[in-house]
């Protein structure tokens, strides 16, 4: 299936394969520097830049990826499983929505997928802001029983930012946290419910 390529907006340095326009931030897993699935939909995906415009091409397929596409001399090639219960994942801006709202990266009844993520130029500008585009991303999209996140070409950085996750890690998680107020107000409650069965048991 031929796919065209877009100018996708990026901002905090991601953008978005996406389910529904879902994201569940909370349950990505950022373990391997570039690609972070969602572990409640969709999937993330680590930019060079911190704001600007990328050049994306998603394409949908049938059948497992095979030999590595080397119409770009790709710098970074990840593979990760990537789940869609909504069954409607699209390449979105994190910001903007969807690249082309109609079209759809998702070919089957099951919610389980593979992504294969190539990557250029993410060291050209790194952490700046740009207009031109100086990235370029190919992710191929098939239906696939979950499987380990497998890196088939890495560079130094990937390699740094693997590191630096393993060193300091952000395991996904199934919830929101509770903002810092929550927390207080729960453990005041705790505390007064705690004074009243005290007061309780001496009455």
């Amino acid at each position: 299936m031929n796919a065209l390529w877009h100018d996708v907006f990026v901002s905090e340095g991601t953008f978005g394969l996406l389910d529904s326009g879902e994201i569940p931030i909370h349950s990505a897993d950022w373990s391997n520097g570039l690609v972070a699935p969602m572990l409640q939909g969709g999937a993330l995906v680590r930019t060079g830049i911190q704001t600007g415009y990328v050049r994306v091409c998603a394409r949908t397929q049938g059948e497992p990826a095979g030999d590595i596409d080397e119409s770009r001399p790709w710098e970074e090639i990840v593979e990760a499983s990537v789940t869609a219960p909504h069954n409607l994942l699209r390449l979105e801006s994190l910001d903007y929505g969807p690249s082309a709202p109609d079209t759809f990266l998702t070919t089957a009844d099951s919610p389980q997928y593979r992504v294969r993520v190539h990557a250029l130029g993410r060291d050209v500008a790194r952490s700046k802001t740009t207009q031109v585009p100086p990235e370029e991303y190919l992710l191929l999209v098939w239906p696939s029983e979950p499987a380990p996140t497998h890196s088939l070409r890495t560079s130094s950085r990937l390699e740094e930012e693997k590191q630096a996750e393993a060193a300091s890690p952000h395991p996904p998680r199934m919830a929101p946290a509770e903002p810092p107020e929550a927390t207080a107000e729960r453990e005041i409650r705790a505390q007064l419910n705690d004074a009243l069965r005290r007061i309780h048991k001496k009455q």
